[in-house]
């Protein structure tokens, strides 16, 4: 499929625009739980979350038994 170049530009700028509208700042944090660098959070949303390599090994079932309340 040819594209002129007007709208490869076109096309370009489309996409660019979307990966625009996504962003995160992330950051590794300590838990108190998990120790050093075991968190990444999303200053953006305020969200924590684990890093996987914490949970290797452990099944689903005893990792949801160990959320709090809210999950």
């Amino acid at each position: 499929m040819y594209l002129s170049l007007s709208r490869q530009l076109a096309l370009a700028s489309v996409i660019l625009g979307f990966c625009s509208l996504a962003s995160a700042n992330l950051i590794t944090v300590d838990d108190a739980t998990f120790g050093a660098g075991s968190m990444i959070r999303d200053t953006a949303q305020g969200l924590d979350f684990l890093k996987l390599n914490n949970t290797e090994g452990l099944t689903t079932g005893y990792v949801n038994l160990q959320l709090g309340v809210g999950g």
